[in-house]
């Protein structure tokens, strides 16, 4: 009699577990058919009320679908939020107008729309909001969802306030509040997302996926680049980059992500797929021409060396010392020559007599650039004696000792050293909470990764440690605090790193109880 009723409750149990998975299958089936009707109905219209403009109808069906797609599964809206960034332009790349800058996903709303007149937000932004509030209102909904933790969340928060209370304290002082949050916007992603990825990404096929989007989005604004190089008859054209200044970073994420896959395995089409792009990625990171992205390099290079066991490091030294020998005969031939093959050992060669002093064995544009950032910095470190504690706060411009030359809209107000920028606007305060934070994620990521079992998980553990040094790194020279693609794109990094940790110990739960 028991032995009927226990086989009568897992028959029972078997029903409800197939009804539900068939209830969620139907429900699916449902939401996408529902789709697929709502825009046909609302084409006519979109179409009569867009005046015949098929772009718009067609812009505004993707929205649609974007708000369906968001709602039906968080994660694929994420991705789309992520595939934009990386193929969007903030700005018209040296006078060439890509199509890429004209789908204005990082313009503000009254740069799109010419007759608004206000509009501070960004297509970009407006997509992470909604995000944001499709998370809440999931959570508020479904019982069973549970705030995912997020380490190191103390310094994150003291950091932020501090920022936030940066803005109000220049406010207070006189400064402009458009032109701070001009300042600030960039680091309020990186922010949000710190919090938020933790929140949504929560399997193994989720990050893999993330990197999937990584390699094809950066890989395709390294074809762009060789693109605009073919058409303008292999040279620049009298341009110093042929890309977006932040996308020579992106390419260095996509180097090591090679790297760690080639050391430690664990996903071999994403390792072929990396292999088969070396060379336009090369060429690419060769025609964005920038010099900060060399030390990043060769920053991750350290780093990466660093990350590796004894056997392992051992075994890099030798194909490192084989390329540093090369390399060093490379340099040799080409120290005094200027056309493009020599256009690496010149930018080392720039950076090396910049850093003593010797101005005269520096080339005419890298001496003008390098002399607009030191003319910056004095203009801080002046700016910075007056109030080295609480700093000027975001929105107020910096003292003007030096004229230096060029223009752009937010001079003097943003410069090219957002280190010094930074101390500078928030204080011997904020900085420290800064560094503090940065220093708190690097940290936890090394302990994460010593920890790690899983071959994939550790590359991507790697990469994002690595990312962090990078960004630092192009900061000191290149207003890469401020980028609103960079700080996306080191915010999804960071808060990477719990969520690589805890499907780590899943895998291990999961491979202890097999």
């Amino acid at each position: 009699m028991m032995q009927m009723f226990q086989t009568i409750s897992k028959n029972i149990g078997l029903f409800g577990t197939r009804l539900r998975d068939r209830t969620s299958f139907t429900i699916k089936n449902g939401m996408v058919t529902m789709l697929m009707i709502v825009t046909s109905m609302l084409l006519p219209f979109i179409i009569i009320s867009g005046n015949g403009n098929v772009v718009f109808a067609l812009s505004t069906l993707i929205i649609i679908s974007v708000v369906f797609v968001s709602f039906y599964r968080l994660h694929w809206g994420f991705y789309i939020f992520i595939v934009l960034v990386f193929a969007a332009d903030g700005y018209d790349i040296a006078g060439l107008r890509p199509w890429t800058y004209t789908i204005y996903y990082l313009m503000t709303f009254n740069v799109i729309f010419k007759g608004l007149g206000v509009g501070v937000l960004t297509p970009m932004e407006l997509h992470l909001i909604f995000l944001v509030f499709v998370w809440i209102f999931i959570v508020v909904v479904k019982k069973d969802v549970k705030l995912q933790p997020v380490p190191i969340w103390g310094p994150a928060l003291l950091c932020f306030s501090w920022l936030i209370g940066s803005v109000v304290y220049g406010s207070m002082r006189g400064g402009d509040p458009m032109m701070a949050l001009w300042e600030v916007r960039a680091l309020s992603y990186l922010a949000i997302l710190f919090f938020f990825v933790p929140q949504i990404i929560n399997r193994k096929e989720h990050i893999q996926t993330i990197f999937w989007i990584f390699i094809w989005g950066i890989s395709f604004k390294a074809y762009q680049a060789i693109d605009r190089f073919v058409r303008l008859g292999f040279d620049f054209g009298g341009k110093r980059t042929l890309s977006n200044h932040e996308d020579p970073l992106f390419f260095v994420t996509l180097f090591f992500l090679l790297l760690g896959l080639i050391t430690y395995g664990g996903h071999v089409r994403q390792k072929k797929a990396l292999t088969y792009l070396t060379l336009p990625l090369l060429i690419g990171f060769y025609v964005a021409n920038r010099r900060a992205t060399y030390a990043a390099f060769a920053v991750g290079v350290i780093m990466l060396i660093l990350l590796l066991t004894k056997e392992q490091r051992q075994k890099s030294l030798k194909y490192l010392m084989a390329f540093g020998f090369v390399f060093v005969i490379y340099l040799a031939v080409y120290w005094n020559s200027y056309g493009r093959i020599a256009m690496v050992a010149s930018a080392v060669k720039s950076t090396y007599f910049s850093a003593i002093g010797d101005t005269k064995n520096i080339n005419y544009a890298d001496y003008t650039s390098g002399l607009a950032r030191d003319q910056e910095n004095y203009n801080l470190a002046v700016t910075l004696r007056n109030a080295p504690i609480l700093g000027i706060g975001f929105g107020k411009q910096h003292e003007w000792v030096i004229m230096n030359y060029g223009s752009f809209a937010l001079k003097g107000y943003i410069t090219h050293n957002e280190i010094l920028w930074l101390i500078t606007k928030s204080g011997a305060i904020g900085f420290f909470l800064f560094f503090f934070f940065i220093n708190c994620i690097i940290l936890r990521g090394a302990l994460v990764f010593i920890k790690l079992n899983d071959p994939y998980l550790r590359v991507a553990c790697a990469v994002c440690i690595i990312a962090v040094f990078g960004q630092i790194v192009v900061s000191y020279v290149d207003m890469q605090l401020t980028f609103f693609r960079n700080m996306v794109h080191l915010g999804i990094l960071t808060g990477m790193i719990p969520v690589i940790e805890r499907v780590d110990k899943n895998l291990n739960v999961d491979t202890n109880i097999s």
